[in-house]
């Protein structure tokens, strides 16, 4: 089944952040990833955030060209 229309920015956001969190889970794969905030909130850690903002824009970036070179 094709993606199309309007379900195609979603499942390219998604996929992006899929693969960003590997990218931290892998480039980070020696340290704490994650911390919890004092209302309990499980986050990354700046370290990890900053990475993982990084990678997702540089991914999607990519689908976003890929897929808008197909149409």
């Amino acid at each position: 089944m094709a993606i199309s229309g309007k379900n195609l920015i979603p499942k390219l956001l998604e996929l992006a952040a899929e693969l960003a969190d590997y990218c931290v889970t892998n480039e980070h794969k020696d340290e704490v990833l994650t911390m919890e905030a004092e209302n309990g909130d499980i986050h990354y850690t700046e370290d990890c955030q900053e990475t993982f903002n990084e990678r997702y824009v540089y991914i999607l970036d990519l689908l976003e060209e890929t897929f808008n070179d197909k149409s």
